[in-house]
């Protein structure tokens, strides 16, 4: 091509095939209106590919170390049911009470942590814990101290 315009708009089409890594194919435009429209297409499936991938590692990077082992817990289970036939009631009563207790599991994780503390420690971690209840019991506070709550 002599024309300018069609020299830009085949370097713009060899570059977008290029950043996009879509490749360059067996099928390529022939005229200009053609490599306008790739060009174009490109672009706004490059962009879109972006932002998927952005937000699917945003989601990951964002997901605390409870919320991976209860995943990685259920595609364990999965496959596991997957694995030895399990029909679908089953399957669904299983995962029913897998999200039924994940908030037990993560105090039971956090007994672990508790356990490894001083006394002090625990008694002042339950009453930051507990204090909102705790402060509904009317001869809790009459007078008595954290302290003496917190013993």
């Amino acid at each position: 091509p002599d024309d300018p315009w069609e020299i830009y708009l085949a370097s713009l089409y060899w570059s977008a095939m290029t950043m996009t890594s879509v490749g360059y194919g067996d099928i390529v435009p022939t005229n200009a209106d053609e490599r306008v429209l790739c060009v174009i297409c490109l672009y706004v499936a490059g962009t879109s590919w972006a932002y998927v991938i952005g937000q699917v590692s945003s989601v990951l990077s964002n997901m605390g170390v409870h919320e991976m082992s209860f995943r990685q817990d259920l595609d364990d289970l999965n496959f596991m049911m997957d694995d030895r036939g399990f029909d679908k009631d089953i399957r669904r009563r299983i995962r029913t009470y897998f999200f039924n207790t994940r908030d037990h599991r993560r105090s039971a994780a956090y007994g672990g942590l508790i356990r490894k503390m001083s006394p002090a420690l625990q008694g002042e971690l339950a009453w930051r814990s507990h204090s909102a209840w705790i402060g509904k019991v009317w001869y809790l506070n009459d007078g008595v101290s954290d302290g003496f709550v917190i013993e």
